[in-house]
């Protein structure tokens, strides 16, 4: 495997590890009512940040099985 794809893969990976553990941390805080709305665009944004990080995973999975099976 080319070495800037497996630095990615692993890059990936910890983007993972450190949106599980944001999630894990701090998604499940209660928060004032009146920071609700505030709290639910926190929510709203870190999902669409996990979406982005899971996109590119995917897209870097298939460049690494394109990769092998060109071998």
């Amino acid at each position: 495997m080319n070495n800037n794809l497996g630095k990615a893969l692993l890059d990936v990976g910890k983007a993972k590890g450190v949106a599980a553990a944001i999630e894990s941390a701090y998604l499940t805080i209660d928060v004032a009512p009146y920071e609700l709305e505030r709290a639910d665009n926190a929510v709203n944004a870190f999902y669409a940040l996990q979406d982005i990080i899971n996109e590119i995973s995917d897209d870097i999975n298939a460049l690494a099985d394109n990769r092998e099976k060109g071998k």
